[in-house]
């Protein structure tokens, strides 16, 4: 059997922001989960990372395992 794909769905950086300023423009953690289909957690997880780093904290990381040096 092959490996199974995961449904997880990769946010972009612009939408991680839109979330990130609902929040900061006065909805709860979980009217912005709701509205974005996320959980409260990830949203609060976005906006801390952009208070400490900025926009640059909500950059997506490199998936998978790193490839050996040769």
């Amino acid at each position: 059997m092959g490996k199974k794909k995961s449904l997880k769905k990769v946010w972009s950086v612009s939408e991680k922001l839109e979330a990130v300023q609902a929040c900061q423009s006065g909805l709860s953690l979980t009217e912005v989960g709701e509205l974005y289909g996320m959980s409260h957690t990830t949203v609060r997880t976005w906006a801390r990372k952009y208070e400490e780093g900025g926009l640059a904290a909500l950059e997506n990381a490199p998936q998978g395992r790193a490839r050996a040096a040769a």
